[in-house]
């Protein structure tokens, strides 16, 4: 296993457990700085403009991800508050679904990619999370037709099925922002730089998905793809300081419905025995 750790912006350290990969780096990273390169018996610095050792034929590819987005603003890349963060969701919820975004059912899934730990980053021990959207029934087929295409042997997490399955994937994308990575050298593959990518634990992005799936199956939005009204005035009581907010939101909902529901069977029950009982 090859990790590419960044102790400052340019200057960072190659671990790996065959002396043979530092030619991963030397092939696939363009590196403005010295570089350390450190496993069993191997020890040496990569300078700019260094080739591979001899005895290597091909570099194999080396699947860095990056904490900034590509090709984006400096500003687009500034780190976000957990107020800007959760604005930034209830955006996105309060925007209609549009009609060629509908789906009557769906999935998000969630794979893990090729075992290499995130790079310029500090999260070094995961192995970044793919948390995609499919409108297929097959789960299954998806991934493993995206592992046929980019080369490797995707582990599927978990999926879950939700209506609608484009909305509720950008709800879950902008709750793992502060996780979120970037293909820095593009796909092996298909060559494209791919975007899902979450350096995050298993179980945060599932109960993150698994939040927004439940919230799917209340049924928050009208024919025309409009947020009700019940939701719409829960969403203006929401306080975006809170990390735990959508939480709170999404579940609160469902227990301040449970509750009027079963008031309003438990009071036709007894209005049916006792006329004179009326709901107030």
């Amino acid at each position: 296993m090859v990790s590419v750790i960044h102790r400052h912006r340019n200057v960072g350290e190659i671990v790996t457990e065959q002396p043979e990969d530092i030619a991963i780096a030397l092939g696939h990273l363009s590196i403005s700085s010295p570089v350390s390169i450190r496993g069993g018996s191997a020890a040496r610095r990569i300078q700019p403009g260094d080739e591979p050792p001899v005895g290597v034929s091909e570099p194999r590819a080396l699947f860095v991800y990056q904490t900034i987005q590509p090709k984006a603003s400096k500003e687009a890349n500034a780190p976000l508050s957990t107020a800007q963060i959760n604005e930034n969701i209830a955006t996105i919820m309060n925007k209609n679904i549009t009609p060629h975004a509908r789906s009557p059912m769906g999935w998000i899934y969630a794979f893990r990619g090729r075992q290499f730990p995130a790079a310029e980053c500090n999260d070094l021990l995961l192995t970044p999370i793919k948390i995609g959207h499919t409108g297929k029934n097959d789960v299954a087929d998806r991934i493993h037709t995206i592992g046929q295409r980019c080369k490797f042997q995707p582990q599927k997490l978990f999926h879950y099925a939700v209506p609608d399955s484009l909305k509720y994937e950008s709800l879950v994308h902008a709750t793992l922002h502060q996780h979120r990575r970037w293909e820095a050298l593009g796909c092996v593959g298909c060559n494209k730089k791919h975007i899902e990518w979450f350096a995050v634990e298993e179980e945060r992005a599932r109960r993150v998905v698994r939040m927004w799936a439940f919230f799917a199956a209340l049924d928050p939005y009208d024919e025309e793809g409009a947020l009700r009204e019940e939701w719409r005035t829960r969403l203006g009581r929401v306080d975006y300081r809170d990390p735990w907010c959508w939480e709170s939101f999404v579940y609160g909902g469902f227990v301040d419905r449970f509750i009027d529901e079963a008031y309003r069977s438990r009071m036709k029950q007894r209005v049916s025995v006792m006329p004179g009982v009326v709901e107030g």
